[in-house]
């Protein structure tokens, strides 16, 4: 009984891995359609989705959400020390870095 009961969550968490990773999916197709249509709104809605699905995601690996905002901070960090061509041209990963940061200090 015990070991059915095991087996059954297991399938369980494997249909809400596969239903987040779809999810993931559709709202990144969702970015795309958006942008060709000119709706921001839309697209904006769409990357919400996005980090909703990456937090849950990572929560379903047994993956901390302050974990996965430390790795987060961790790689912006070092995209901006590499001299990232988004930070050479516009500046935005140390404008992310400094918002991230501030975060923290709520």
């Amino acid at each position: 009984m015990l070991e059915n009961k095991k087996q059954v969550n297991i399938i369980r968490g494997l249909r809400t891995l596969e239903w987040l990773k779809n999810q993931l999916l559709k709202s990144v197709a969702a970015v795309f359609v958006s942008l060709t249509e000119g709706c921001i709104e839309s697209a904006v809605n769409a990357l919400a989705d996005i980090m909703i699905g990456c937090y849950l995601l990572a929560r379903r690996l047994n993956v901390s959400f302050i974990q996965l905002e430390l790795a987060l901070e961790e790689k912006v960090r070092y995209s901006r020390e590499q001299g990232h061509e988004l930070e050479r041209n516009h500046g935005d990963i140390s404008d992310l870095l400094h918002y991230l940061r501030s975060r923290h200090k709520e």
